[in-house]
């Protein structure tokens, strides 16, 4: 049986309808592939036995483990390196994300970034205090892209406690709070321009030349 066309209205309802399936859909995939660069990280920053000396146990709590002087400039030169550039992945990646979720978005993963120290626990309580000072952070960041650049600034400077008490956020890898306090300022500068999406920026440029 024959249907008539769609009218304009009908349309434009079914073209909103078919946007607001889609974007919760793209943020899915947006942060599956956040995750997949946080693997990637863990295992990068990782593999402390590869990394000590005879006899060391790089298991133990409190007690990094050392490297000679050669191989520890080319781990550390390493995870600068890729820091750098899982950072800036993040930046890019969230362009993808419609400008009207961004921020939000973001307050969320600042937000839930935080409950990634409660898997060690290195620092007792404290980790209960940072957490909970860094959700209330996020929260504010729902609405400011200025809260979400100081919730990574946070991250960044538990992240150097973390490292220099040789506690690293996440267990099982070495480097992870070294890495971790280099990536997130990177976040944080983008957050503190306004979150812009780098592709729309290019492009503008572009037009422009």
């Amino acid at each position: 049986m024959a249907r008539e066309p769609l009218s304009q209205p009908r349309a434009v309802e079914l073209a909103r309808v078919f946007k607001a399936v889609g974007d919760p859909v793209r943020l899915f995939l947006i942060v599956v592939a956040l995750e997949l660069a946080l693997a990637v990280a863990i295992a990068t920053f990782g593999s402390p036995a590869s990394r000590t000396g005879p006899g060391e146990n790089p298991s133990e709590p409190g007690t990094p483990a050392t490297t000679d002087r050669g191989g520890g400039r080319l781990v550390s030169g390493l995870v600068i390196v890729i820091a750098l550039l899982i950072g800036a992945a993040y930046v890019l990646v969230n362009s993808f994300v419609p400008e009207a979720h961004r921020r939000r978005f973001n307050a969320l993963m600042v937000g839930g970034a935080g409950a990634a120290y409660l898997s060690g626990g290195g620092l007792g309580v404290w980790e209960f205090v940072f957490t909970a000072a860094a959700t209330y952070v996020a929260y504010r960041g729902l609405e400011s892209w200025t809260f979400i650049g100081i919730g990574w600034l946070m991250h960044t400077a538990w992240d150097v406690v973390h490292h220099l008490r040789g506690e690293p956020i996440v267990p099982f890898a070495e480097h992870s709070s070294y890495g971790c306090a280099i990536c997130d300022p990177v976040i944080a500068i983008w957050c503190f321009t306004g979150g812009r999406s780098v592709l729309d920026l290019v492009r503008g440029r572009l037009v422009k030349s």
